[in-house]
């Protein structure tokens, strides 16, 4: 005789939280990729790690990092 179980994945909390994690991690990630471009825009017009630190919120290792990447 088969089991039926009546379950609605969408209901379930953790199904929930995975999604929202899911959801912010994808969020963060664009957040990421977005600022990297506007990083390297900013390099190629010739800014300063300063002002583009400035401009982005990214600390001038990073935008060094971001520089050197660009070399390769």
């Amino acid at each position: 005789m088969p089991i039926t179980l009546n379950f609605n994945i969408e209901e379930d909390i953790f199904y929930k939280q995975g999604v929202e994690k899911g959801i912010e991690k994808g969020i963060n990630h664009g957040e990421a990729k977005k600022t990297k471009s506007v990083v390297i825009n900013c390099i190629q017009k010739g800014f300063d790690n300063q002002t583009i630190s400035k401009l982005t919120g990214l600390s001038i290792p990073e935008i060094e990092k971001i520089r050197k990447e660009l070399k390769k």
